[in-house]
């Protein structure tokens, strides 16, 4: 009986180091909502269209998964000068790989800077909140910040797995969306109001089938994802550059600087349009409107079912190495008896 126990034990314990392997980085701390023990999110798409001031209608027209880019989200201040050396980093990257960046200025208790808003305070603290805690041992935001495609939360400037923090950029980089992405197309179409620059028509498809797409099952095969994934169309509006002096970290020029955020969830995600009003610009006429997806699979541990591993009702699927480990220990076991 006491040998039984420490089998199942075992294997229990190397399913749990299995999964932990897939689910951590070294480098980066994985985004998740709180909320739910076992879900997994990010974001895809990122198609974005230069309007002007508003005023010029343009189009994507529709772009294959294959063609879409890295999301970096950047949470920053113009004050903050080692942001600087993180956001570098990430311009490098920006030149061998297809990258859509968005940064965020910090609003709340915050006097230096003049580029930050509440939906994008907001926005962070919702969904960057918790993973940003476990990271720096309290703060749900902190500059500098960087987030790669919504999956990996890098704090700081301190380089934790790699030599560098390209080392680190890099690996988050590569790992691309956990989300697969194969044979999905999306667009994005602005309309400007031929009356108010401020004001137009925003429209966007992304398809086929985006609810069917699953992540792979990282918790061996007792862990079992819903039917479908959740997913949420994001519109960033962005101006490129903003000019501001005044910043006390240099930069004078901040670029890639979120103006607005708007949730377009309707009944029909894969497709809609909706009214948008942008807000004043700082300087320029160089908005730019991104469209990112938000996704969400939220998985349901099967824990009545014993036999959850294979067809046959044999152990879990752990993998090769877990039952390695675990018939080398037992062995021990035996011989000792």
């Amino acid at each position: 009986m006491k040998r039984a126990l420490i089998l199942v034990f075992l294997v229990c314990l190397s399913s749990m180091v299995h999964a932990s392997s897939s689910l951590n980085s070294p480098v980066a701390e994985r985004v998740e909502s709180g909320t739910q023990e076992m879900e997994m999110s990010g974001m895809i798409g990122g198609i974005a269209i230069d309007i002007g001031a508003g005023n010029i209608s343009n189009s994507t027209g529709q772009i294959e998964s294959s063609s879409w880019p890295h999301i970096v989200e950047v949470y920053t201040a113009t004050w903050c000068a080692n942001c600087l050396d993180s956001e570098h980093v990430v311009e490098v990257l920006s030149q061998s790989n297809q990258v859509e960046r968005l940064h965020y200025h910090r609003e709340y208790s915050e006097s230096q800077d003049p580029f930050g808003t509440e939906v994008g305070d907001d926005r962070w603290i919702e969904r960057y909140g918790p993973a940003s805690v476990i990271s720096t041992d309290g703060l749900t935001r902190t500059p500098p910040s960087i987030v790669f495609n919504g999956e990996w939360l890098h704090t700081g400037t301190l380089a934790k797995g790699g030599v560098s923090l390209a080392d680190d950029y890099t690996q988050s980089l590569s790992m691309g969306s956990s989300l697969p992405l194969d044979g999905l197309s999306s667009s994005l179409e602005w309309v400007a109001s031929s009356s108010n620059n401020s004001e137009g028509t925003v429209s966007w498809t992304i398809g086929p089938n985006l609810e069917v797409k699953h992540v792979d099952d990282y918790w061996e095969e007792c862990g079992i994802f819903p039917g479908m994934t959740h997913y949420t169309p994001v519109l960033f509006v962005v101006e490129n550059v903003a000019r501001f002096e005044q910043g006390t970290n240099g930069l004078e020029n901040y670029s890639h600087v979120i103006r607005d955020i708007h949730r377009l969830d309707t009944d029909d995600n894969s497709n809609g349009s909706a009214s948008i009003t942008l807000p004043s610009i700082w300087d320029g006429a160089d908005f730019r409107l991104v469209m990112a997806f938000e996704w969400s699979t939220i998985f349901a541990m099967e824990v009545d079912d014993l036999s959850c591993g294979d067809e046959d009702g044999f152990l879990p699927s752990t993998g090769l190495i877990s039952i390695i480990l675990v018939f080398s220990v037992a062995s021990l076991f035996y011989r000792r008896k």
